[in-house]
């Protein structure tokens, strides 16, 4: 009988998650829209192993969602809007401590200027942690937007636990290739890795508390 064993090096949230597509519905006034901001929140203090590579300052603010957000209410369905803000960030991602969305909502988030987003995520993504990690947005100002049937909102839960705050752009979103690490992190898709294309199936990036490293599936 084969068995997979999964090995990472550190206890890791994913830098990509399970994401179902669609469009968000964007704010045609984002001046209407709450900001939350860092600024003047301490930066947690994390004693990461030296191998691992710290792309984001990490800030904790306990944000219950569905209260701090605006909220834009139709007949059948509320959409729900909150921007973070967190000046000089190259991108930003957030970690929700209580994450519980229904079978018929939607959350996107999205860079300000609405050149990028992510998800949606829904029920699909709920967890038995109850937790979701999400990848890195572009830019130091993006909106998190999520909309529910109304009769719904009573059954759901979101919290933002932390935020973190990309100072490397760890995804090169501004192409100014300043990020790069010569002796890991070599990116996979280019010719430099030809030497080791047997492995790129088994090996993956991780993410955590600001830190990226590698890791590898066994089988």
């Amino acid at each position: 009988m084969r068995y997979i064993t999964f090995l990472f090096l550190i206890i890791t949230f994913g830098i990509a998650q399970i994401q179902y597509g669609g469009i968000p519905n964007y704010q045609s006034d984002n001046k209407s829209i709450k900001f939350i901001t860092t600024e003047n929140l301490d930066i947690i203090d994390r004693d990461l192993h030296p191998m691992v590579l710290k792309y984001a300052d990490e800030y904790y603010v306990d944000i219950n969602f569905l209260t701090e957000a605006t909220k834009v209410i139709n007949i059948y369905e509320t959409t729900f809007y909150l921007g973070i803000e967190s000046k000089g960030a190259k991108a930003l991602a957030f970690v929700f401590d209580d994450f519980n969305l229904t079978e018929n909502s939607e959350m996107f988030i999205y860079s300000e200027d609405e050149s990028m987003y992510i998800g949606a995520f829904n029920s699909k993504n709920n967890n038995p942690s109850g937790e979701l990690a999400t990848a890195v947005v572009k830019g130091d100002r993006v909106i998190v937007e999520l909309t529910v049937p109304n009769h719904e909102i009573d059954e759901l839960s979101l919290n933002m636990g932390t935020i973190l705050h990309d100072f490397l752009d760890l995804m090169n979103f501004h192409e100014d290739d300043h990020n790069n690490r010569v002796d890991c992190n070599d990116n996979v898709a280019c010719s430099s890795a030809n030497n080791w294309e047997d492995q790129v199936d088994a090996t993956v990036l991780v993410s955590s508390n600001g830190g990226v490293c590698s890791a590898t599936l066994v089988n």
